[in-house]
């Protein structure tokens, strides 16, 4: 509180009454220089088995209005979908935090492949990500994506860099996202459209 900056963090929640059995919510929530919160966002895309049974599924991508513009949220696994870009991106996000959870346990080859994908997503969305992970490593990307600074994997260290808030969709979020989908389409119609043509010719 009083320092000119916001603050963005994440943590599990259980809104239940005292019940192991009540699904946490694994979210995040931005705080305004002056203590108050700005807003929060739940995790969307759960991991299969590690937390689809026991973590709340949050249900909206809703940036969040800060001083600075509108600020997206994407909590570690959902930084793996262009999907989550797409839907921050269509509601006004100009700039994408991510905090991420990856344990060291897991090994750097995981991390440094979980990373690149923050470089993917800056550039599919012409957005700087910020991504803060647990065991590194953290980065910051520009639109273009380059890393602006980062830190490498299990370095405890504090990361400082430049960014900015950018306004605006891209081509691909807007249109492109959908081309490999309709690739998927085109070629399961001709793969039925052969089968039923060997299917006639065979009686």
């Amino acid at each position: 509180k009083g320092n000119p900056c916001l603050l963005v963090f994440a943590q599990f929640v259980n809104p239940g009454k005292g019940s192991t059995r009540e699904k946490v919510h694994n979210f995040a929530a931005v705080f305004n220089p002056d203590g108050t919160i700005a807003g929060t966002y739940t995790k969307r895309r759960l991991i299969p088995l590690m937390e689809k049974f026991v973590v709340m599924k949050g249900k909206s991508s809703q940036p969040v209005p800060v001083a600075q513009g509108k600020l997206g949220i994407a909590i570690c696994y959902d930084m793996d979908f262009t999907g989550t870009f797409v839907d921050l991106s269509r509601q006004g996000a100009e700039f994408v935090v991510v905090p991420s959870l990856d344990p060291v346990r897991w090994g750097k080859p995981q991390h440094l492949q979980h990373a690149s994908l923050a470089r993917v997503r800056a550039v599919e969305s012409r957005k700087w990500v910020a991504r803060s992970c647990s065991s590194g490593p953290s980065q910051v990307v520009d639109p273009l994506g380059r890393e602006i600074a980062q830190t490498q994997f299990a370095e405890t260290v504090t990361l400082e860099s430049y960014a900015a808030f950018v306004q605006g969709r891209t081509i691909y979020h807007r249109y492109l996202w959908l081309f490999p989908w309709l690739c998927t389409l085109i070629a399961a119609g001709i793969i039925i459209q052969y089968l039923f043509v060997k299917a006639r010719s065979a009686h």
